[in-house]
């Protein structure tokens, strides 16, 4: 997205993060999931989340690094503890690898007035990747008897 509105960046910002991060998640149900519909519900909260609360803190994030180093110029109702187990570490990785990248091109090779434009459009590619990650199951593990309960039966001789 071009700046269509240069005179208030943030309304130029949450408008690509709306757009980006609804399109991120239609293409991941569609073309990832290969399933045969959007749940546009979800997709509405995704879309949400980038432009109200994404989208303002990847612009105040970026004025704060521009400041230090001028120079270089909802949760779904259900506890997401076992999911969060699971799909962290791969998550969290995969984050690490991609974001240095894309900050070290944003900051170094991208115009002052494209920085937030370029970082949602990086956005949208990740945002493909984390609907992926919450579209993947969580294989419940096999119960296993406790430490404890173990140690209280009787010793075989």
């Amino acid at each position: 997205m071009v700046l269509i509105f240069k005179s208030w960046p943030l309304l130029n910002t949450m408008t690509t993060y709306a757009i980006l991060w609804t399109a991120s998640d239609i293409t991941q149900e569609l073309v990832v999931s290969k399933k045969d519909h959007v749940d546009w519900g979800k997709t509405a909260r995704i879309g949400t989340t980038g432009a109200c609360v994404i989208a303002p803190l990847v612009l105040t994030w970026i004025r704060i690094v521009e400041l230090m180093f001028p120079a270089t110029n909802a949760l779904e109702g259900k506890s997401g503890i076992p999911e969060l187990e699971a799909k962290f570490k791969k998550t969290y990785q995969a984050g690490m690898t991609f974001w240095p990248f894309v900050q070290m091109v944003n900051f170094r090779f991208v115009s002052h007035h494209y920085k937030p434009v370029f970082t949602a459009s990086a956005s949208f590619v990740w945002t493909i990747f984390l609907c992926y990650m919450k579209e993947e199951k969580v294989q419940a593990e096999p119960e296993q008897p406790s430490k404890a309960f173990l140690q209280s039966l009787p010793a075989k001789d």
